[in-house]
């Protein structure tokens, strides 16, 4: 094309030269035509593109066709659709008798077969940090990438823009991955989670009776202490029973299945004065448990009844709290001197009234409780805990706390 125009430009220009002309260069290219097709080289199946004709002849009207139909075809408007695999010649007609053609490649493009989800390697993960998780695809330049990261944990965060994944929980960690347009394209992925020593998060399991949780719910207490600290604390309780050794298949499956930071153990407070070995047996049967699961074992010193004869008061006090600080020296535990800080308050503020019947807290006395918790898990000051009941004066708060400050200094 180029060199038969470039003959017609010489044989204007000798026309020009010889007998002289009165028509231009632009004219006479006009009248040979200029027909140019402009279009991609290549097409994914199923894919679309418009042809771009250009013709310097006015009106020109176009037909197009397609040198294989079942690779390519095009309708009357210049639509390139691609129909299977394969090369294709779109060859374009224009009514001015030019034509031009374009080769174009039509690719098959591969979809996901497979999808892995994998976590950066550790040799062990810890609670409270986040890891780099990837997805890999099988074939790898597949076109259909679009997955979704999940979890059956609530205690899981996923950050799919950073492509994090942080266990909140100890225990079995596991993340799910499937493709977004077909969901049965999927990979599961399930690592070991423990906590660190020095973890802010706080995982409490308390095994008692209706002193621990009844009248008033002193775990819940405790985890929201925990977490106005701007710390995390997961509870549960199990306190289906009077006595410990009543629930030693249930806190036995419990600790073979679920990992925690902190065991807190309260016995029925008569308990441990009709039957002190009965109470002794069963904190060690725990405790090996406790230990087998790189936990931390709490003694929940409970408290004497409330009854009119205050030697007795002192006596049941006595027995109590020598049973658990005894108990607690035996097996290197920690222990909640709630007992204690009760019958300091009992003592020198008789006004504040701990109990609601015989044995059983009121909301003063569950949040003492609350409070000696607080720093046996945490080993912090109470004088700072922002927590308060609202049943309960800043004034009265500030009696308990003080009262737990200068009994646990004690020890």
């Amino acid at each position: 094309m180029k060199s038969k125009k470039g003959f017609m430009i010489l044989i204007f220009l000798l026309s020009c030269i010889l007998v002289g002309c009165t028509e231009t260069l632009d004219e006479a290219i006009e009248e040979e035509g200029v027909f140019t097709i402009d279009f991609v080289d290549t097409l994914t199946i199923f894919e679309s593109e418009y042809l771009t004709v250009t013709s310097s002849v006015h009106n020109d009207v176009f037909q197009y066709t397609s040198s294989d139909e079942k690779i390519l075809v095009v309708d009357s408007d210049g639509k390139v659709t691609a129909i299977a695999g394969g090369t294709a010649l779109i060859t374009v007609t224009s009514s001015s008798g030019k034509k031009a053609t374009k080769e174009v490649i039509v690719y098959v493009p591969s979809y996901v077969e497979s999808i892995e989800i994998k976590i950066e390697s550790k040799d062990t993960y810890y609670a409270g940090v986040a890891y780099k998780y990837e997805v890999l695809y099988k074939p790898v330049d597949a076109v259909n990438k679009a997955y979704v990261v999940s979890t059956s944990d609530y205690n899981t965060i996923i950050d799919d823009i950073n492509q994090t994944v942080t266990f909140m929980k100890a225990g079995e960690g596991n993340l799910y991955v499937y493709l977004k347009d077909n969901w049965r394209i999927d990979s599961r992925l399930k690592v070991d989670v423990i906590y660190q020593t020095d973890s802010n998060i706080y995982d409490l399991l308390f095994i008692g009776n209706s002193l621990t949780k009844h009248t008033y719910n002193i775990p819940e207490m405790v985890q929201k202490m925990i977490e106005l600290d701007g710390n995390i604390a997961h509870v549960k309780i199990i306190t289906g029973y009077q006595f410990l050794d009543d629930q030693v298949f249930t806190v036995t499956r419990e600790l073979n299945k679920n990992l925690y930071t902190h065991v807190i153990l309260q016995e029925q407070s008569s308990g441990l004065i009709t039957d002190m070995e009965r109470f002794q047996n069963i904190v060690r049967t725990y405790n090996e448990l406790i230990i087998g699961i790189n936990a931390k074992t709490i003694l929940y010193q409970t408290w004497a009844y409330d009854i009119p004869d205050f030697e007795e008061v002192i006596k049941m006090h006595n027995i109590i709290s020598n049973g658990y600080k005894e108990m607690a020296l035996e097996i290197d535990s920690l222990i909640s001197l709630v007992g204690d800080v009760f019958l300091e308050i009992i003592m020198n503020n008789p006004e504040i009234n701990l109990y609601l019947d015989i044995n059983h807290p009121s909301i003063y006395g569950a949040y003492l409780s609350a409070l000696v918790h607080y720093k046996t898990i945490t080993n912090k000051s109470v004088l700072n805990v922002k927590y308060i009941p609202d049943e309960i004066s800043s004034k009265d708060a500030e009696i308990i706390k003080n009262a737990v400050e200068k009994v646990t200094k004690i020890i």
